[in-house]
């Protein structure tokens, strides 16, 4: 029994040591919570934390700052009371007016059926997936085809019940109510849980016994065993009085919280193990409500003090409140006998006695003393460092001060150490090292060095495993002396980078670690007297402003800078193979830390000093709370307009991502992605990396950017996935957004065999046409011959024609006569003419075109050899416009020859006056216009007086003549032979008018 009094005395020590204060964050109004009375809080499956308050309705926190959503964006009501997050990722929000979810970042109300504006105190989904809402009136149900809440009937006292809470279990569905307990089976029955009295019950648990919790408001804890419906316990003392929630660990402890006790933590079984309340930092002893999250941290809410977010107990902080003088640490030792001493503020030093720091009894003497670094030797003196006023050693025999008057070249002292040999050496702020040796129990030597280093105004001190000390310089120098000598100084050249070192470490192999003001940590292995440094690599997302290092017992480095600490893991070559960051969220409270204000005790608790008060970190007690975030789609964009305000907004889920099946458009083809990570444990900044499967083969560089836009994606099938971080080596799970985008509809099937069908039609159509122009341009061929074969057929006839047997004849009669009346010289001449008229037709006739001067010296041979031959006596009269070049235009031989002999003979013969033929030619652009007239008898007397004269001759001519000008006409729609009468001014006919184009060319 002795043996076990003290293991368990043994284990309430421990369990006080670790964690007396809890090391809590508090939020409430002033850290952006709508209001500080917290009735219900849940988690959204995007990591979001929902707080419901009374009267400042929703606040919704990603681990850095909230969101408030009240009455005016929808919300039923600011009194929220439950919330739930259903199956399809659509979040239900109870209030003390009714039912709203949340669609597209805008809450809508659900109605009840009986329109009453119910309080929903409860939400869960049930065995089968449905909705329920617990009520003041019992247990109402989602009914989805209609959109509304209707009542739950279950024939039992239920149904008159205020009901406030489900527990859902494979067995069933528990309810926590005001008349008792009940439990929904998976059958759907309900039934009474008899073993519990018809009482307020307030909330259910279930421990990892897999035994039942069921807290009253009065009538104390009934534990049952649900697989036999015994009762297995029942507490009932000040600690369960007035609960209101309970919470089941994985630590087997149920967590019980009350109206008036805070919270009270019972192991399995029964066994109270802690008492918390408001003097052990929780803002109220009114507790609402218990929560867990994904990151298993323990969120405690409120009524009137807003919410408290348990931290893991390997941190516990100092400040003000418990025992600081001042939240400034400037400085940390650990003296002789293990104490740790502190350095804050303005007011020289504190000590912690294992519960809280203490100033010393010499107080006194450190009044508005500053002090910057502080170091303890192995003889029990404690060595401060201060602005202004020297080096104060303190001891158990008292105080002495060391100033310039007892030989230090300066006051303002930087950094103090101390060597294996326990002498001290300072670094002072700019006026080189003092090394000071114990000469006595009074006194101390004292030597200064100045003109060996490199740079006066020095940041820090260290001593190596080999008694060196090292020293570093704002201006970039890193060096070591060995027997009061400046050994070797490095620099730039070997690696350094050009910026102020606050910092430098050493490993257990002597590998040396500096910290540097904006450009990270730097490392040399240890290769003296040659050292080349080379930049540690470190997540981008961590801080580059060292003002700390410090290595622990299991040789990992910490890193201190202004937003809190980071610890390094390496591997043999010193590569990093494990990182954290621990900030705010991560139980360090202090944020800031002071330069090379960190040690580690002989016990491997690590100190470190900050702006905002002292921090302890138990190595021991494992951190088990995950480190990868939580990520979400917040928006879908399609051309840049969000995708709910498209024809695709059917496909957008719930929970930000896309339903299968959203197949675009191929002109539908740019898409923009915004997403956000969430995480409850990390200050860091959210990063991501993101892949669109389908197009890309490999995830983007990890970067901070939260959106991104595809444009102009070809046809196929993508899935867009992102993913978070905030380390750079844990990412979340990814989140996937399916899609397609469907191909032209000339990238068809059917349209390409469409495409073929009408390339092979038009192909076909290019040879039809092909082929008929082929028989065109013959058939044009063939014409065309059978017009030059007609042509020559046809001067072939006219030629005959004109040299008729019966106008040579005729000619040669009347030269006959003229030889005869021995009129020999005018014989002679109408023998030549008739000679040339010969020549001249022969001639002409071998001509394809004669010119037109040609063709009016025959027609005039041709008419003086008439005028020799008729004996009706007749005058002709030749003439050409100005616009004509007689020798220049050509025309066809042996074409108007016809119509004059046809004037002579049908007009002027059968006259019984002086005949008269009047030839005129004028050219109308490449047409020449002829005009043959006569005063004969006229086309109807001549057709009366063919039939007695000679036929066939006139006639036949005419008609050759009249087809070769239709052969050779280039407009067929013009005429090329006009013959009319010409009438006098009585009406009578008095000649025959012959108007004659043709076409003719030019040389």
């Amino acid at each position: 029994m002795k043996k076990l009094l003290i293991l368990l005395l043994s284990i309430l020590y421990t369990f006080n040591i670790v964690g007396q204060s809890l090391n809590l964050i508090t939020y409430s109004v002033g850290e952006g919570l709508p209001q500080s009375q917290v009735f219900a809080m849940a988690q959204d499956s995007k990591g979001y934390l929902w707080f419901g308050t009374q009267g400042g309705g929703l606040g919704r926190f990603d681990g850095k700052r909230f969101e408030q959503f009240s009455s005016q964006k929808g919300l039923a009501s600011d009194y929220v009371l439950a919330i739930h997050e259903a199956k399809d990722k659509t979040l239900w929000v109870g209030t003390n007016k009714g039912i709203s979810k949340l669609s597209n970042e805008q809450f809508s109300t659900v109605p009840f059926t009986d329109k009453e504006a119910r309080s929903v105190t409860a939400i869960a989904t049930g065995n089968d997936g449905e909705l329920l809402f617990g009520t003041e009136r019992g247990v109402f149900q989602l009914d989805e085809k209609l959109g509304k809440i209707s009542k739950r009937t279950f024939q039992n006292n239920a149904d008159k019940a205020v009901i406030f809470q489900f527990l859902k279990d494979e067995k069933g569905i528990f309810i926590a109510t005001s008349r008792g307990a009940f439990w929904i089976n998976a059958a759907g029955k309900c039934n009474e849980i008899s073993q519990i009295p018809s009482t307020s019950v307030q909330a259910i648990s279930k421990d990892t016994n897999g035994n039942f919790w069921f807290s009253t408001y009065s009538q104390g804890v009934f534990i049952l065993n649900i697989n036999t419906l015994q009762t297995v316990k029942i507490i009932k003392n000040t600690f369960t009085e007035r609960a209101f929630c309970s919470f089941a660990a994985i630590d087997g402890k149920v967590w019980i919280g009350t109206e008036q006790n805070g919270i009270s933590i019972f192991s399995a079984s029964d066994t109270l193990q802690k008492n918390i309340k408001e003097n052990d930092n929780l803002p109220s002893n009114h507790i609402r409500a218990i929560f867990k999250d994904s990151w298993n941290n323990i969120w405690i809410g409120t009524s009137g003090g807003g919410a408290a977010k348990l931290l893991e107990q390997n941190f516990k902080h100092f400040n003000t409140k418990n025992g600081l003088p001042s939240d400034r640490i400037y400085a940390i030792a650990e003296d002789k006998s293990g104490k740790i001493w502190a350095a804050s503020g303005n007011d020289g030093v504190v000590f912690y006695d294992k519960s809280s720091f203490k100033k010393s009894l010499q107080d006194s003497f450190f009044v508005g003393i500053k002090s910057k670094t502080v170091a303890a030797d192995s003889l029990g003196n404690l060595w401060i460092g201060t602005e202004g006023n020297g080096i104060i050693v303190m001891n158990s025999a008292g105080n002495k001060r060391l100033t310039v008057a007892d030989g230090l070249p300066s006051n303002w002292i930087k950094s103090i150490v101390v060597d294996k040999q326990n002498n001290v050496w300072a670094a002072t702020q700019s006026d080189g090292i003092a090394f000071i040796k114990k000469r006595d129990e009074k006194s101390y030597i004292i030597q200064t060095y100045k003109v060996e280093l490199p740079d006066l105004f020095l940041s820090t001190l260290q001593i190596d495993a080999q008694n060196r000390l090292w020293f570093a310089t704002k201006n970039a120098y890193l060096g070591y002396m060995d027997k009061g000598k400046v050994v070797k100084v490095f620099s730039k050249e070997n690696g350094l980078p050009d910026v102020a070192i606050r910092s430098l470490v050493f490993d257990n192999q002597g590998n040396i670690f500096i910290g540097t003001a904006g450009e990270g940590i730097f490392y040399a292995k240890n290769t003296l007297p040659n050292l080349t440094f080379k930049a540690l690599k470190t997540p981008k997302n961590y801080s580059k402003n060292i003002y700390l290092l410090l290595f622990d017992k299991q040789q990992n480095l910490w890193s201190g800078c202004e937003n809190g600490i980071d610890k390094f893991s390496f591997d043999a070559q010193k590569n990093i193979t494990n990182n954290e960051h621990f900030g705010k969220n991560e139980g360090f409270l202090g944020i800031e830390t002071c330069q090379n204000a960190a040690i580690c005790d002989r016990n491997g608790n690590l100190w470190f000093g900050t702006l905002n008060g002292l921090t302890q970190h138990f190595p021991n007690i494992s951190n088990q709370k995950a480190s990868a975030p939580m990520v979400h789609l917040e928006k879908i964009s399609l051309f840049y307009q969000p995708l709910q305000t498209t024809t695709f907004a059917n496909f957008l889920l719930p929970s930000g991502n896309l339903a299968n099946g959203m197949c675009l458009p191929y002109h539908q083809n740019n898409l923009g992605f915004d997403f956000k990570g969430v995480h409850l444990n990390s200050d860091l900044p959210m990063q991501y990396h993101w892949m669109l499967k389908g197009a890309e083969t490999q995830w983007s560089p990890v970067t901070t950017q939260s959106a991104v836009n595809y444009a102009k994606l070809s046809p196929g099938d993508y899935v867009f996935m992102v993913q978070a971080t905030v380390d750079g080596l844990n990412f979340s799970p990814s989140v996937e957004a399916p899609f397609s985008i469907e191909k032209p509809f000339w990238e068809r099937w059917w349209f390409r065999i469409l495409a073929l069908a009408l390339v092979a039609f038009a192909v076909w159509m290019v040879v039809k046409q092909r082929e008929k122009k082929i028989k065109a341009e013959a058939e044009a061929i063939r014409s065309q011959l059978e017009i030059k074969n007609r042509m020559l057929e046809l001067e072939q006839k006219a030629l005959q024609l004109q040299m008729n047997p019966h106008f040579i004849f005729n000619a040669l009669n009347s030269i006959q006569s003229l030889v005869s009346e021995k009129s020999f010289q005018e014989a002679r001449a109408e023998i030549n003419n008739f000679a040339q008229l010969m020549r001249s037709i022969l001639s002409n006739s071998r001509k394809p075109f004669i010119s037109l001067e040609e063709e009016i010296n025959t027609l005039d041979r041709y008419l003086k050899m008439e005028q020799l031959c008729q004996k009706n006596t007749f005058t002709y009269h030749i003439s050409t416009s100005q616009n004509i070049d007689k020798e220049e235009l050509m025309l066809p031989s042996m074409l108007l020859q016809p119509f004059v002999e046809n004037a002579i003979i049908h007009g002027i013969a059968h006259s019984s006056y002086e005949g008269n033929i009047i030839i005129s030619f004028d050219l109308q652009q490449d047409i020449l216009y002829c005009i043959i007239s006569d005063n004969g008898v006229g086309r109807t007397r001549a057709a009366e007086l063919q039939g007695t004269q000679r036929k066939g001759h006139q006639s036949t001519a005419l008609a050759v003549t009249t087809e070769r000008l239709a052969a050779m006409a280039k407009d067929k729609s013009k005429p090329t032979l006009l013959i009319s009468d010409i009438f006098d001014k009585n009406e009578k006919v008095c000649g025959t008018k012959v108007e004659v184009f043709v076409a003719v060319e030019v040389l």
